[in-house]
């Protein structure tokens, strides 16, 4: 089925149709806008940014760390340094915003102080270049000089504090180093002397090397009972802190300990550092009970359990470990036993001093490693472009662009509205666009008359019929009122429509509308009516079998009728109507006698409603009934439902000739009409045209053509003049 949307050429009649409507909305777009620039202008904003490096280089080979110091911190973790309040202290100082010697706690008390803090944590705007470990530091702010230095300050205070963050990391670490080795060195010299003596009090010189071997794995295996001894308690008071305190320890021989552990681990801690410097940075707006603090907390416990379970499954690693390093000791300690007493003695001490000599050697290796750490002074932040004094202000906007832009919005509104006003309206401007927008040709207009006007104007000469008579029966025109402008519009129909009939060779056609009370079964009934005055033998038949509106307005009886005669209930000829039939119902003898030409009228009304009648309109009785009627008359006219309710319409449609499209301007949407003509098309029906009914003056401008209060037919001025006098006496 084809669409019934508008198409661009409707768009440029709608748009030309309400070119003021459109006019009017841009107008008055533009000046409010041209008037809201004058009296808000914005203030200027500049805008200034400096770029910062991540540098993630491995460097150096570490004490217990898989022969590595760790990568640098993890982007995010920048992010959000950059971000804490810490930070913004420093760059508040060095561009003399608070005293150099103030702690945070002072500041967070002084409101003064912690105003001009946040003010410069608030001017940041810290961001992640795409694809890149570049950081962008960018500050707004209505001085163009402020946002250069707070962007640059930021910048260096960031890498400077990043890197004696990092120094003194080192140096905890080289100082602990230093302090194991001295120990180690005493216990080295005093485990030699206790040798020494021994050794001039026994007279034991040498080993043999069977025994050498053995005092060699006793040390060794003493050293790793008493590294996997401390190994284990350092881990459990790292349980113990974490959960106790919800972060790491600092102690430097935990951080050592912990370099061991699985990578997992040290996602969780980076992680957990992240979420507990957000939390001390929310601490300084909101309180504990803040939503975003609560469900940060949350997350904080989630992953200190984790991060205890990763611990706990160390500690288990450990304790294997450590029992089979123990069972290796006792196989060497009971080899050990079955030595002389003296030489056990001897080889007792022998395996302390190897045993501390050991450690003092490896203890020299870790500071010679934590030397050249804390002398390579890696820095893994560098700006790689400081902040420019910006030249122009990032919101500048002429008025006169804005006046542009509002004018541009306007026109857009208001061709919107020009498209709901169109699509809410169901008038016409002309004829010519109806006939335009179903493709279809204009078969007539008739004028919209109502029934006090009608009385008054053209029934005037009926004075014995009562006006519930002239109301039931009104609608036929051509009998009451046949020379009131509706009857000369239907007269001209008729004209239009024969030239076309003979033309076509048509003489079946369905007369139908899109919807309800489009005033098709008055079109039918006058039609035919001015057919039969043309002369031509005429049959009008009542196919609308759900709401039939001929048998009451012609004064006939309902049955029997056409679905009498398809179910072959009865005879053609006793359901057919004729002048007779007329004369001896409820219309007035003298008005059908007045009227030439109505003995070629015949009529067959609707009949016995049927239970389907889709179904029976779709037998082919109906057919043979078209068939058979078309061979009896000149004309045949069906008045049949609507198309758009009921199916029938689009059933009788396929059967007959030509159909006509009834459709009343003004009341009825104007996608009612286009659809009930795709629908039509759809089934391949011959579309005559469309009869324009009940058309106003205010619907259409075409409408003055069809006036005739000036227009009198011969000897009727007087006789019109005349009842009006006696009215206007009476």
């Amino acid at each position: 089925m084809q669409g019934y949307e508008l198409s661009v050429s409707d768009y440029f009649r709608v748009l030309k149709k309400h070119k003021y409507v459109v006019l009017l909305v841009t107008l008055l777009a533009g000046g409010l806008t041209y008037g809201f620039t004058r009296l808000h202008r914005e203030i200027p904003l500049f805008r200034a940014s400096a770029s910062l490096k991540i540098n993630t280089q491995e460097v150096s080979t570490g004490y217990l760390m898989g022969n590595q110091y760790q990568n640098a911190d993890p982007i995010e973790t920048h992010l959000i340094m950059l971000k804490s309040f810490r930070l913004a202290v420093i760059v508040s100082q060095s561009l003399d915003l608070l005293p150099g010697d103030v702690s945070d706690d002072r500041i967070k008390a002084d409101p003064e102080l912690l105003s001009a803090v946040l003010g410069v944590q608030n001017m940041i705007t810290v961001d992640q270049e795409p694809s890149s470990r570049v950081l962008s530091i960018t500050v707004d702010d209505p001085d163009p000089e402020t946002t250069q230095r707070v962007a640059n300050a930021y910048a260096q205070a960031y890498k400077t504090w990043h890197y004696n963050e990092k120094i003194i990391k080192t140096k905890n670490l080289r100082e602990f180093v230093e302090e194991q080795l001295r120990q180690a060195n005493i216990k080295l010299r005093e485990s030699e002397d206790e040798l020494r003596r021994y050794s001039e009090k026994t007279d034991i010189v040498d080993f043999s090397l069977q025994e050498e071997s053995l005092l060699r794995q006793l040390a060794d295996i003493d050293t790793k009972v008493d590294k996997a001894d401390q190994d284990i308690k350092e881990t459990l008071y790292i349980i113990s802190y974490i959960q106790k305190n919800q972060t790491l320890p600092t102690r430097t021989s935990t951080e050592l300990i912990l370099a061991s552990s699985s990578p997992n681990f040290a996602k969780l801690n980076s992680s957990l550092v992240d979420m507990n410097m957000q939390k001390a940075n929310m601490l300084l707006s909101y309180k504990e009970d803040y939503p975003p603090i609560a469900k940060l907390d949350q997350t904080i416990s989630s992953t200190i359990r984790q991060m205890v379970q990763e611990l706990k499954a160390q500690v288990g690693r450990m304790k294997e470990e450590q029992v089979a390093i123990l069972h290796k000791k006792d196989e060497l300690n009971a080899r050990y036993k079955k030595l002389p007493e003296s030489k056990l003695e001897m080889a007792r001490l022998q395996h302390q001093v190897d045993a501390n000599s050991s450690l003092y050697n490896q203890l020299q290796v870790h500071l010679q490693e934590a030397q050249i750490k804390e002398a390579e002074k890696h820095d893994e932040i560098t700006i790689i472009n400081p902040a420019l004094t910006p030249s122009a202000p990032i919101n500048s906007s002429s008025p006169m662009r804005k006046v542009l832009l509002g004018l541009l919005l306007g026109f857009l509104l208001g061709v919107v509205l020009a498209i709901v006003y169109e699509n809410l309206d169901t008038s016409f401007e002309t004829i010519e666009e109806v006939s335009n927008y179903v493709e279809s040709p204009i078969l007539g207009v008739i004028p919209f008359m109502d029934f006090e006007e009608l009385k008054q104007k053209h029934l005037f000469d009926l004075p014995d019929i009562k006006d519930k008579t002239l109301r039931d029966f009104s609608p036929l025109i051509l009998h009451y009122a046949p020379k009131s402008p509706i009857a000369e519009a239907y007269r001209i129909f008729r004209t239009t429509l024969d030239f076309i009939l003979e033309k076509q060779n048509i003489k079946v056609i369905l007369i139908t509308a899109s919807s309800l009370e489009e005033g098709k079964s008055i079109t039918a009934s006058n039609l035919a009516h001015a057919f039969a005055q043309l002369g031509k033998r005429t049959l009008l038949v009542d196919t609308d079998l759900r709401r039939p509106n001929v048998h009451p307005s012609m004064g006939l009886n309902r049955s029997p009728g056409f679905s009498d005669i398809v179910l072959q209930n009865c005879e053609l000829a006793d359901a057919t109507n004729n002048v007779l039939n007329l004369m001896m119902g409820k219309l007035d003898i003298r008005n059908i006698l007045r009227i030439p030409g109505i003995d070629n009228l015949d009529i067959i009304t609707c009949g016995t409603s049927p239970q389907n009648p889709s179904e029976l309109l779709n037998s082919p009785e109906v057919k043979a009934f078209t068939e058979r009627v078309r061979s009896l008359y000149d004309l045949v006219i069906f008045d049949t439902t609507p198309i758009l309710p009921v199916t029938d319409a689009s059933i009788l449609s396929t059967m007959v000739d030509g159909v006509i499209l009834v459709y009343r301007s003004g009341e009825i949407p104007r996608k009612a009409l286009k659809r009930a003509k795709v629908i039509l098309d759809t089934v391949h029906a011959n579309l005559l045209g469309v009869l324009i009914n009940g058309i106003k003056a205010e619907v259409s401008s075409d409408i003055d053509y069809l006036k005739y209060s000036s227009y009198y037919y011969a000897g009727e001025t007087k006789k019109k003049d005349q009842a009006e006098a006696g009215r206007s006496e009476g």
